[in-house]
């Protein structure tokens, strides 16, 4: 560790984070715990000095509780421990932590030169930043939600053809009656109320149907999500916004339309 935790800024929420006075001539090494190894070790007792043990060998002892550190979306945390590298000798490769404000290519020749400073025979492999290792681990979810979500807009567009279809259609049949209803004096917003009222009644009759196959299979898609309620009420009242609005617009194109209509022309 030396470092490790405080670098990646891991809350601690117990005792301390190891120091540099953790060394071999310690009695026994120190040691910090993530928070599912003290609840499941010592459940509703301090885990603060207690002394882990592997068979008759003394591991170590706990000097901190640090937060668990999520290695993937879907794995939940597995208890973990860390240790000082001056009190452990059987590592066989090292991973170096760094934190700065500066850019990547500037800064990693500088802290492969400090490397070899300390240790010229010491290899260095690949450097990583945290957004490119975040990146990779999630990068199964974001093409999974990235597919869905373009199935989901070519849904809605065809959502929305359709609605335009329908109403153009109804329009072209009932071109005479919208023509009668013009030349006995109805005004054309009165018209294209009539024609948008009813494009909109059937695509929040095909929302709400919609609305319900979602409550009914949204556990389906409960492990691909993350941080995210699956009955956010906010999310579905979005998505019904949305097809309220694609179906508006799809309706008002023939309404304006049909409100445009010539009584003398559509009678003859």
């Amino acid at each position: 560790d030396d470092g490790y935790l405080q670098t990646l800024q891991v809350p601690l929420l117990a005792g301390r984070y190891l120091q540099p006075k953790d060394t071999d001539a310690a009695e026994l090494r120190a040691m910090v715990v993530n928070q599912t190894m003290a609840s499941q070790l010592w459940p509703g007792r301090d885990p603060l000095g207690q002394v882990v043990m592997n068979g008759d060998n003394e591991i170590g002892r706990v000097v901190g509780v640090v937060a668990d550190i999520p290695r993937s979306l879907e794995q939940t945390p597995n208890p973990e421990m860390y240790f000082s590298i001056t009190q452990i000798d059987d590592w066989s490769s090292v991973e170096l932590v760094v934190r700065s404000t500066r850019d990547r290519a500037s800064l990693v020749p500088e802290v492969r030169a400090a490397i070899r400073l300390h240790d010229p025979e010491m290899a260095t492999g690949d450097v990583y930043t945290l957004n490119q290792i975040v990146d990779r681990v999630i990068a199964p979810r974001r093409l999974t939600t990235t597919v869905l979500g373009g199935f989901s807009a070519l849904a809605l567009l065809l959502a929305g053809m359709g609605v335009y279809g329908v109403v153009s259609y109804s329009v072209g049949q009932r071109d005479k009656e919208l023509a009668i209803r013009r030349a006995l004096g109805g005004p054309s917003a009165h018209v294209a109320r009539l024609i948008l009222g009813e494009g909109v009644r059937v695509a929040l009759l095909g929302a709400a149907v919609g609305l319900l196959i979602a409550l009914l299979g949204v556990r389906m898609l409960n492990r691909l999500l993350y941080g995210v309620d699956p009955l956010d009420p906010f999310i579905f009242a979005s998505n019904l916004i949305a097809v309220a609005g694609v179906a508006l617009v799809a309706a008002g194109i023939p309404a304006l339309r049909a409100s445009r209509i010539s009584p003398a022309g559509a009678l003859r």
